[in-house]
């Protein structure tokens, strides 16, 4: 059972992920497309793009790369939620 909710809770790291890297897509390529129509003298889609990109990727690294910080963030984090159902419960 453990392995499974190991299984799991990766495949639900990498869902949350695509989903991630088709919206910065999607809406860069819109904001490429509105500098392009209305600004194109003024070239600023590049500056959300890079921005977002940068926390794109640091997203990626977590989930692919998780390493031995992630994984001691994700049992702190684990343990505060659980912590605050603990209070909330009773």
């Amino acid at each position: 059972m453990k392995d499974y909710v190991k299984a799991r809770n990766r495949a639900i790291a990498k869902l949350v992920f695509y989903i991630h890297a088709i919206v910065f897509v999607f809406v860069n390529v819109i904001l490429f497309i509105i500098n392009i129509t209305m600004t194109p003298q003024n070239i600023w889609f590049i500056w959300p793009l890079l921005g977002w990109g940068l926390g794109l990727l640091a997203h990626a690294a977590t989930v692919y790369f998780p390493g031995q910080w992630g994984r001691k963030l994700m049992k702190r984090m684990i343990r505060r939620e659980l912590d605050k159902q603990e209070e909330s419960e009773s």
